[in-house]
């Protein structure tokens, strides 16, 4: 019960922090500044496969419109570093292209646990 009330309290904290309303993503936050650094990559939906408590329509409409689309995270080699439409990708290259097994696992895995069984690979 401690942990649940714990994680509840992390969770509630990330949405106020690390969510972008407008954008439906997640952002890392720069810590000196508390400005989110808008930067699409794997982690922008990783807190669902976390498990955080938000809207279902819009934890749906997020899978759909940027890890399962083509044009950000769901191209030829699935699940990039970055996002194939940011400035900093690099088609082949391991830190900012192709893509980390790790990552994909948890893409694959954060698929099958919301209902996108035949979206997966």
């Amino acid at each position: 019960k401690k942990w649940e009330k714990e994680a509840d309290k992390f969770g509630k904290q990330m949405m106020k922090v690390l969510y972008n309303k407008e954008d439906n993503l997640f952002y890392d936050v720069h810590i000196e500044s508390g400005k989110q650094i808008k930067m699409l990559t794997p982690c922008s939906v990783m807190p669902i496969w976390a498990g955080i408590k938000m809207d279902e329509e819009k934890k749906h409409a997020m899978i759909k419109d940027y890890l399962l689309n083509p044009t950000y995270l769901f191209g030829n080699i699935p699940f990039p570093s970055v996002a194939y439409t940011e400035e900093t990708y690099l088609a082949g290259k391991w830190w900012r292209g192709s893509t980390w097994l790790s990552e994909s696992w948890i893409m694959l895995d954060l698929l099958l646990e919301n209902g996108y069984e035949k979206d997966r690979l």
